[in-house]
């Protein structure tokens, strides 16, 4: 799940950009005054985007942005000075004063951009049982070709056949083929 925490030490700047978001369609987690509460706040979600202007009443935002657990990106809303005294190249920055499109704007894109990361991750990790999958089914069709002397076409619908009868996906049976050899994986 992702959030949208904003941090400004003014809370007039933090109620401001809440309600330019919200009425914009974009929801806000929540508001705070202190790096500190950002981060307790942060650690309640997967991901999300920490918009901030450059000082915050316990830090400064470029300190925050180093603390902010994995999944987490930071629009700063700064001056060209503050942005220049910013050591963490991976702060996203718009120069002040903002304009409104261009904070929706920046937001949203960020926002469509962790949605991508997060699609691929997923895609990423199906693609890599997917093999691991390959490799047990073909580590034990090698078994029944070596057991029964026969070729890996018919290890292939030996395989599927005892599949089939046991209503079992071919991968378990595969693994359980694999087992039943050495008692291990």
């Amino acid at each position: 799940m992702e959030s949208l925490i904003l941090a400004f030490a003014n809370e007039s700047t933090c109620r401001n950009v809440h309600s330019l978001l919200e009425s914009s369609g974009i929801p806000v987690r929540t508001a705070c005054t202190s790096g500190a509460k950002v981060l307790r706040e942060a650690a309640k979600f997967d991901k999300g985007i920490v918009v901030s202007g450059f000082k915050l009443l316990d830090m400064t935002a470029n300190d925050l942005s180093v603390m902010l657990p994995d999944g987490y990106v930071m629009l700063m809303l700064a001056t060209q000075l503050q942005q220049n005294l910013c050591t963490n190249h991976d702060v996203i920055f718009l120069t002040t004063p903002v304009n409104k499109n261009e904070l929706i704007t920046s937001v949203l894109t960020i926002q469509h951009m962790q949605r991508i990361t997060s699609v691929k991750q997923k895609l990423r990790r199906i693609a890599d049982k997917n093999a691991m999958d390959i490799s047990t089914i073909e580590r034990a069709k090698g078994m029944l070709m070596v057991r029964h002397n026969i070729s890996e076409e018919d290890a292939h619908r030996m395989l599927q056949k005892q599949s089939m009868n046991s209503g079992s996906k071919m991968v378990d049976t595969a693994r359980k083929i694999l087992f039943e050899r050495d008692g291990v994986l």
